[in-house]
């Protein structure tokens, strides 16, 4: 797929998870109603799972840690993704 199709949020998964990996999205939402956006991504291993939060920073740039205002939170709002979506979809989430 030529670079110029895929999303921010899709380099950035490809950074860290191979092709066959085998990672889907798991869940996505709110660090806290109304803060920014994440999104976890989690791989199957053979003693459990890997997962990694993404978290938006701002247009075009999703980053594995938190933005500096946002700070550690306790309060989040989570959607659990009813089936397994390849890593693939991400550039296809809603946005809000």
């Amino acid at each position: 797929m030529p670079a110029r199709h895929q999303s921010p949020l899709h380099r950035e998964v490809c950074r860290w998870f191979k092709p066959d990996s085998g990672a889907y999205l798991s869940h996505f939402g709110r660090v806290y109603l109304g803060g920014c956006r994440y999104v976890c991504v989690r791989a199957p291993l053979m003693s459990g799972f890997f997962s990694l939060n993404f978290f938006h920073h701002g247009r075009k740039d999703w980053r594995i840690y938190p933005p500096l205002a946002v700070g550690p939170s306790l309060v989040y709002s989570s959607v659990r993704v009813a089936q397994r979506l390849p890593v693939r979809s991400l550039r296809r989430l809603p946005r809000g």
